[in-house]
C-alpha cells in the first residue's frame, strides 16, 4: 500500500506542477466507496486516496450524475476552501471540457 500512496503522490504533485507552470486547471477524478452506516440508516459516501489526496488537492468535490448517458450532473463541496461543506453546483460534460 505505500508504494501506492507514493506514485499516487507523484502522479498529484506532477499534476500541480503542471497547473502552475501552465496556468491550467486540472481535474482528476477518483473512486468513491460507500462507508456502512453503524447505528443509522445514513450511507455515506467518501473519496478513496487516504491522507496523500486529502493533503495534496486543494479542493475535493463529490461529483454525481443521475444517469451515465448524460453528461449533466452535480458537484458537492466535501473540501474547498471558502465554501461551506456541502454547497453544490450544477456541471455538465461536453466535447470542449466541463461547463
Amino acid at each position: 500500500m505505500a508504494e501506492r500512496q507514493q506514485r499516487l503522490h507523484y502522479v498529484l504533485d506532477w499534476l500541480r506542477r503542471l497547473t502552475i507552470r501552465l496556468g491550467v486547471l486540472v481535474v482528476y477524478t477518483n473512486q468513491v466507496m460507500t462507508s456502512p452506516p453503524t447505528g443509522g440508516y445514513i450511507e455515506v459516501k467518501m473519496p478513496v486516496g487516504g491522507n496523500v489526496l486529502a493533503h495534496t488537492v486543494n479542493a475535493r468535490w463529490l461529483m454525481t450524475r443521475a444517469s451515465k448517458s448524460k453528461g449533466e450532473g452535480l458537484m458537492k463541496a466535501l473540501d474547498v476552501p471558502g465554501l461551506a461543506p456541502g454547497f453544490e453546483v450544477k456541471y455538465s460534460i461536453g466535447d470542449d471540457g466541463l461547463h
